[in-house]
């Protein structure tokens, strides 16, 4: 309760880039190890289970799927870039046009993947 009270109380663009951070850090974190779980079929049950697995991702869902995970990633990794100049180059005066520069890179890099993944 006390993270969305935060979101509430304070609304700036570096706490909404904090809270995405986190949030993008749990599921990239679930995302891990539902993979692993995955990929380990194969090992486990052989391929052929592990091709009737990736057999039903290639769909529409499978690829929104994809997307999504690629936001994730995207996210928490400009995100991440953001917090590396804030703490180490001394750019805490810089945040809200920093956040703002993580959405923007977020937006050309989704709309890049979403054309490459889509068409």
């Amino acid at each position: 309760m006390g993270f969305i009270k935060e979101l509430y109380l304070n609304r700036h663009p570096g706490q909404y880039a904090f809270s995405m951070h986190r949030v993008t850090g749990v599921v990239l974190t679930i995302y891990l190890l539902l993979h692993i779980t995955l990929h380990s079929t194969a090992l486990l049950f052989g391929p052929e289970v592990y091709d009737r697995l990736l057999s039903k991702l290639e769909n529409p869902f499978g690829r929104l799927l994809e997307l999504l995970t690629i936001l994730a990633v995207v996210i928490h990794m400009s995100n991440g870039v953001r917090l590396i100049l804030i703490d180490f180059l001394d750019m805490a005066r810089e945040h809200r046009r920093l956040a703002f520069g993580v959405l923007s890179f977020t937006l050309l890099f989704m709309g890049y993947a979403a054309w490459r993944i889509l068409i």
